[in-house]
């Protein structure tokens, strides 16, 4: 259970950093734009984690 929610909070937060990385107009983006992306994106991650370890345990309840 906490493996997962440790793959899917970091796996998140990296996805997000990188994809703030690049500016479309400039080619580079603030640090502080990256940060703030990677911050959201581990929050996202952590949402899924946590929606799929209920999931699991209801299923397992369930049988």
């Amino acid at each position: 259970m906490y493996l997962r929610l440790a793959f899917w909070t970091g796996a998140m937060a990296y996805i997000s950093f990188l994809f703030a990385r690049f500016d479309l107009g400039t080619g580079r983006s603030s640090p502080g734009v990256m940060l703030t992306a990677a911050f959201f994106g581990a929050m996202l991650g952590f949402a899924l984690a946590g929606m799929f370890v209920n999931r699991v345990k209801r299923k397992a309840l369930l049988r």
